[in-house]
């Protein structure tokens, strides 16, 4: 699998930029190979991710200690996995929190099966079994950060069918982008869904069962794929359908907003009255113009809008068919609005943005490095 391919100019050999090829589909050629390569390809990768997971354990710890002192405000899902595990320091959450419970749930195995690892000037109340809970929480959000850089090399190998190099540097970046969401919460297991489903892409039927089944891990990556799909549809006037998709990801929503709605707890205020949402809006764009809100909300957004750029950019400047889509920035800029229209959200705007960069990072990093290469 080769990412360029020579072309002759004024007689001589040249690998161009505008020459990199990203085949329509090559799962199969990826892991259909002799037995060698196969061995060699399979083994490269493990060490890679056993490497980033032990050189990652920092990262663990921060998880680990932040949830444990309480370092920052977090939402009640050890509760939530104390509740499931059937202790009495557990309790239900309301919505939507209720519905994320295989984000949750995936933890249990891992409670008590590790000694714990407790820490100097620990609260004294804190019980053994809420820290047991803690340390399972913060163990499988720290491996699904891993899995999730993982899962963006195969990405950037299958779907775009680059080099090594360019994977191994989505790898890295994916781990480090991990800390700009919310580290003691389910954002890393939720972007290791979406992370996957967009690995399955190209398989319908693997695609839908993942969409299904990320109902109970996370609503956003359904919204994030509902305005993929259809954005694609709309942006591309009726060329790029892709019925099976927009099926999908339509009926997914829908069984979603059905359960939320059918739920017996009161939905939020915020997300039902309409009437609510200018001032919403202009609240959060005051918000967006503090320090806190710049750092929080606006450098993510800008961060994420630059990569998109970068993808774009690239994808005009390769004659060849492409994964990534121009109109998918229209994900990143529905999720801006979504976040500035909904007043819980507050300072959480921009790691709910941050949802989005398995988007764009792959092909932005092909950019990136194929003009860098092209510089030497």
């Amino acid at each position: 699998m080769e990412q360029y391919r020579e072309v002759k100019t004024n007689g001589n050999p040249k690998t161009q930029a505008s020459e990199v090829q990203y085949p329509r589909n090559n799962t199969k050629e990826f892991l259909v190979l002799p037995k060698t390569q196969t061995a060699q390809r399979v083994s490269m990768f493990v060490l890679l991710a056993l490497a980033a997971a032990f050189l990652g354990t920092p990262l663990f710890f921060d998880m680990y200690r932040g949830a444990a002192f309480e370092t920052v405000p977090i939402d009640g899902y050890v509760n939530y996995l104390l509740y499931l595990t059937g202790s009495e320091e557990g309790t239900l959450p309301g919505k939507p929190f209720v519905f994320r419970i295989f984000s949750v749930a995936v933890a249990l195995p891992l409670v008590d099966v590790f000694p714990l690892y407790k820490f100097s000037n620990l609260d004294p109340g804190m019980s053994d079994v809420r820290l047991a809970a803690i340390l399972a929480f913060s163990l499988m959000s720290y491996l699904a950060a891993v899995a999730t850089a993982a899962i963006m090399y195969l990405i950037t190998r299958i779907q775009f069918n680059s080099s090594r190099a360019v994977a191994a540097i989505v790898f890295l970046v994916s781990l480090l982008l991990v800390r700009h969401t919310s580290i003691y919460g389910v954002d890393p297991i939720s972007i290791m869904m979406l992370s996957a489903a967009l690995l399955s892409y190209r398989q319908p039927w693997m695609f839908a069962l993942l969409l299904f089944v990320s109902i109970g891990f996370n609503e956003k990556i359904l919204f994030i794929f509902f305005m993929l799909t259809w954005g694609r549809l709309l942006f591309s006037f009726g060329r790029n359908v892709e019925k099976f998709h927009l099926i999908g990801t339509t009926t997914a929503l829908l069984i979603y907003i059905a359960i939320y709605s059918l739920w017996p707890t009161p939905p939020m205020e915020e997300l039902t009255t309409l009437a609510m949402y200018p001032q919403a809006m202009k609240e959060a764009f005051l918000r967006d113009m503090t320090l806190k809100g710049t750092v929080q909300n606006v450098l993510p957004f800008l961060f994420l809008l630059s990569i998109a750029t970068l993808a774009c950019l690239e994808r005009k400047t390769s004659r060849h068919q492409s994964f990534f889509q121009c109109t998918d920035i229209m994900v990143l800029l529905g999720l801006f609005v979504i976040t500035h229209l909904l007043s819980p959200v507050m300072y959480n705007a921009g790691r709910i943005m941050m949802y989005s960069y398995p988007l764009f990072l792959p092909m932005a990093t092909i950019f990136v490095f194929n003009r860098v290469r092209d510089t030497d």
